[in-house]
This record gives C-alpha cells, sequence and structure tokens, in this order.
C-alpha cells in the first residue's frame, strides 16, 4: 500500500504575548524588562516585573493586525507491507518548511554602521518602537525518514518498532539591520545556519509476550541521540559593566549591543559540545490470578531505566566564559522499581 499527503496551512499567531507587540503594528515599550536595565549597569540580568506591553500607534487599513501568521509546507510519502500473521513493515518520508515567523524592525535606534554601538534613540524616552510583521529573516524546515514494523498485539505476542532518521535545519536569509546584533561581528547569514543542535537518531520498541500461569511479560528500549550545542563566547568577560551613553534627551542607558555572546568558531555547527546518547529499558511482569464471581487480582512488578543509564543530555552552560561551562546536566532518572496490586470487580 502506498500513501502520499501534501498541505499548505495557515497559523494566525496570538499578538498578546509579552514580546511588545500586543497592539499593532507599531509598539512602543518602556525598559521595564531588559537584558541591560537603566538601573543597573551590569550585563545578563534580567529587572523583575511585567513585560513591555507597550502603546499603540499608526494605523493599519482596516484597523486589524495583518500579521502574526505563519505558514507551513508539508509533504510525506509512504508505503507499506503486509507480512504474515498480522504484522506489516514499513516506511515514511516526510519534508516540513515553516515559513512567516513573527519578527519585526526597531524603528527606535541608531547604530554605529561598524561596531553595532548604540549611538542614541529617535525617540529617546523609550527603548524600542517595533514595528512587527512577518519579514523572513529565518525559516525552518525538518526532513525525515521513518521505518516502523508493527505485529498487532493480540494472540501471544505482540511489538511495535520504529527508527527514525531526522535532519532539522534552521536557515537565514539575511540579518534584520536593526536587531540582530551578529552581523557586527563578521559572522554572515551562512555562518549562522544550523541543522546539527537537533539529535537525528531515534529509536523505539515495545513488545510483550504470554507466558505460562497467565503471566505476561513487557519490555520497552527507547533511544535518543545526544543533543549537540554550539561554543559560545564572547568579547568580555560575563557581567562586565556596558558602556553608558548618553541619549539625545539626556537620558543615560546601558548599551544593550555590548557584549553579546557569538559561537566561539564564528560559525555554527563548528565547534559543539556533543550531549550522551540516552538508552532506556522498562520490564514489565504481570501475573492475573482469577477469582470467583468474574473477579481478578493482576500483580506486577516494573522496573524503570534497568541498566541505570545515566547520560546527561544537556550542559549548564555553553559559553567558555561560564565557571559553569560544560558541566553535565538532565541526566536520565536513575533506576527504580515498582510492585502493584490490582482488584477488579
Amino acid at each position: 500500500m502506498f500513501r502520499g499527503t501534501a498541505q499548505r496551512s495557515y497559523e494566525w499567531l496570538d499578538l498578546g504575548g509579552g514580546d511588545g507587540t500586543s497592539h499593532a503594528p507599531n509598539v512602543l515599550a518602556t525598559d521595564i524588562f531588559r537584558a541591560s536595565p537603566r538601573n543597573n549597569p551590569t550585563l545578563n540580568q534580567s529587572l523583575p516585573g511585567g513585560f513591555p506591553l507597550g502603546v499603540a500607534f499608526g494605523d493599519t487599513k482596516d484597523g486589524s493586525v495583518l500579521n502574526g501568521r505563519t505558514y507551513v509546507n508539508e509533504f510525506s510519502a509512504a508505503w507499506e507491507h503486509r507480512l504474515p500473521r498480522t504484522s506489516s513493515i514499513g516506511t515514511t518520508f516526510l519534508w516540513r518548511r515553516n515559513w512567516d515567523y513573527q519578527s519585526g524592525d526597531d524603528y527606535n535606534v541608531v547604530r554605529d554602521p561598524r561596531t553595532g554601538a548604540l549611538l542614541d534613540r529617535p525617540f529617546p524616552d523609550y527603548d524600542a518602537v517595533i514595528n512587527t510583521y512577518n519579514p523572513n529573516y529565518t525559516w525552518q524546515q525538518n526532513r525525515s525518514v521513518q521505518f516502523l514494523y508493527t505485529k498487532n498485539f493480540a494472540g501471544n505476542w505482540g511489538m511495535n518498532a520504529n527508527y527514525s532518521y531526522i535532519i532539522s535545519s534552521r536557515i537565514r536569509t539575511r540579518w534584520n539591520p536593526t536587531r540582530d546584533e551578529l552581523q557586527f561581528y563578521g559572522l554572515s547569514p551562512d555562518d549562522d545556519f544550523g541543522e546539527r543542535t537537533s539529535p537525528r537518531h531515534l529509536a523505539r520498541y515495545s513488545s510483550f509476550v504470554k507466558l505460562p500461569y497467565d503471566v505476561t511479560l513487557s519490555a520497552f528500549y527507547s533511544f535518543s541521540q545526544g543533543g549537540r550545542f554550539n561554543v559560545m563566547t564572547g568579547d568580555f568577560p560575563l557581567n562586565a559593566t556596558a558602556p553608558r551613553v548618553v541619549l539625545s534627551n539626556g537620558r543615560g542607558v546601558a548599551d544593550p549591543f555590548f557584549n553579546i555572546a557569538y559561537p566561539q568558531a564564528r560559525r555554527n555547527d563548528v565547534n559543539m559540545l556533543e550531549a550522551d546518547d540516552a538508552h532506556l529499558v522498562n520490564l514489565r511482569i504481570q501475573k492475573s490470578i482469577p477469582l470467583p464471581g468474574g473477579r481478578k487480582v493482576e500483580l506486577s512488578g516494573d522496573v524503570f531505566n534497568l541498566f541505570n543509564n545515566d547520560a546527561a543530555t544537556d550542559f549548564l552552560n555553553k559559553d567558555i566564559r561560564s565557571s559553569l561551562y560544560g558541566q553535565p546536566t538532565n541526566y536520565v532518572p536513575a533506576r527504580v522499581g515498582q510492585l502493584g496490586l490490582r482488584v477488579t470487580f
């Protein structure tokens, strides 16, 4: 049996979040939530408080929000072949593209064209005047192939096994001239390309078999390739004091473009940290005991992470300037056992 699908879909985004786009299309937001708040000269800190909800100005043709959507192109092809004893084997190919990511330009920034340093703001009482729309500075695609074997969960045994190879890509078409910082560090849009951060190899297996004396044994196995993370760095130590900029109205602010982090290799997918591969095996054994009157007692025992795999799937920090750089975290939960009793009336 062969199958194929083609889909083009749109999704309208909710503009009510804390990203300065609660009122369309142009938003003024004061600096109540910034990585470098005006009353704290130290970077890499947030000032507690609400998001900048902003004040609307300007008009759209009909007074409605004309942006904030994303569209998806998706194509798939698959075949499945029937095998003896109610089993089958199949393959599925998927190609999915996502476009129209919500972004926007900041009309309230004057930068040094060479270094990106903040020079002034046309509206110095505010930190940002953002025109929100879908400029397509970046888009994403997902390509995958999956192999699937199934033996129906009926009779004395059954199983389901699949393996997936997935390539997830993020492609940059151009820099945002007002909001992207990496353009001032010698990185090209092609250098920002990335497709190795998401695990490519994924596998899963589950099965059961009925043993004598109404005993059932079940097994589950999953595998996930360790994720990769770009090693980051910057020109100055973390928490370095940002230069102060005196705006045209006399207001003093910290330069928000000072000391940004960028890939150590000055391009993505080159110098990376790799997390551990995660293997997980769970077992379950269950015994059914019939009782008079159609009642039944079920005794069960489970072991999760049978081989006590201790894979670390992330790192506390990926910036080489940090004292926590490269320290593993997000460990797979340790082995644990469980006993169960179930009575059916």
